[in-house]
Order: structure tokens, then sequence, then C-alpha cells
């Protein structure tokens, strides 16, 4: 694969996947409607109508990146950074990642994860990561105008349970589609648009995070 637009991961081993999974859906109780940044909701106007458009259907719930899983997948992001793209990178976004619940008819229309500065979040005192309905947030936010860098998806679900809901990426010479194998991670640089298909049948879920860095320069 061409280097700098996106970089594919083989995949977690099983054993280690079974007990991620079995963790992460935990939170499937504590999962709300998705929203995006700066828009109205899930609505955005689009430039060549002048109509507002659904442009993101699914659900999700925010997972602190100290949980086990996002020190594991640390390991992988300074694999595929060091790869591939070696940009100068930070930490995860926020110390957060997304599980996102992509059921029939859900969908994310094309869009960019990068460009936007962020204020990172650093935890203070300890967190009951026992309980998902107390896990989310007594952070101090700092200010350090650090931006995205790196996207990264991780696929949860076997491909076999759900139709539709596939990743895909422009890669400027074409679309590339994501894998869906369970456990497989790929990389992508949050520049890169890219989107989620609609979920024909089944449930799609996934683990996302985007890896922040100083301002490019």
């Amino acid at each position: 694969m061409s280097k700098k637009i996106f970089w594919f991961n083989s995949k977690i081993p099983d054993e280690i996947m079974s007990i991620g999974i079995r963790d992460l859906f935990k939170f499937n109780e504590v999962i709300d409607d998705s929203t995006i940044l700066g828009g109205d909701e899930n609505n955005i106007i689009n430039s060549d109508t002048n109509t507002k458009e659904l442009w993101r259907k699914s659900k999700n719930c925010w997972i602190p990146s100290i949980h086990w899983m996002g020190g594991f997948l640390w390991h992988y992001i300074t694999l595929a950074n060091n790869h591939n793209f070696h940009f100068d990178i930070t930490c995860i976004e926020n110390h957060k990642m997304q599980y996102t619940v992509y059921e029939k008819g859900s969908f994310y229309n094309w869009h960019t994860d990068g460009g936007t500065e962020f204020t990172i979040e650093t935890s203070t005192g300890s967190q009951p990561w026992g309980d998902p309905k107390q896990v989310i947030d007594d952070n101090i936010l700092k200010n350090n105008n650090l931006v995205r860098k790196l996207s990264f998806v991780v696929q949860l679900t076997p491909s076999n349970e759900y139709e539709g809901g596939e990743l895909q990426i422009d890669s400027g010479d074409g679309t590339f589609t994501g894998t869906k194998e369970q456990g497989s991670i790929i990389f992508f640089d949050s520049r890169t648009r890219h989107r989620v298909t609609e979920v024909t049948s089944g449930v799609r879920r996934s683990l996302v995070g985007w890896v922040v860095g100083p301002e490019w320069k």
C-alpha cells in the first residue's frame, strides 16, 4: 500500500480480541446517539443544494484510553507510525476512544477527522473502570493545541454477522475499502476523506480513536 495515506496491520490475536470484546461489550448499556463536531446534531448543510442532510446515524460511547485495550493498542499505533507515517504524535485524543455501534440503516457520510485543534484532558484521581456507567470524566482541560494526525479503526464484529458498513477511504487515486475481518486495525492519515457505508443487515461494532500531536509544520 502507498505510504502516508493508510496502513493496515493484519489483526489483533484472537485470544486478545475475545477478552477485549467481552470487556468492550459491557458498554452497550451506556451507548447513545452519535453526534458530529460542529454540526446541528447530525445534520449539515449541503453546499450544493443548501439543504440540511443527515450526515451520520450511529450510536457510541466513550472509553478511557487507560482501559487496558488502549494501552494494548498503543503498541500497534507506534508500530504503524514508525513503519509508515513518521508523524510527531503525543497520545490518543482526550485520552478516550469511541466505541461505535452501527445498526441496520446506520452510516457515516464522507468526512475527514483532521484539521482541528483540540484540548487534551488529563485524568485526576482514581477511576472506577469496573462500572461502565461511572466511566467518563472528572478530567481537567489543558490547552495544548494538538491536532489529529492518525485515525484508527478496530473491527469488533465478525464480518459474516452484518452486511454493508464498509470503511471506505479516499486515497486520491480511488477508493480503498478496508477489511471487515474481526480484530483487524486500519490506520490512516486523519486528513484523509473516509466514510462508513450504510449497514443493510446485522450490527457493526468498532473501536475508533484519533492520535494527536503538535501542529503540522
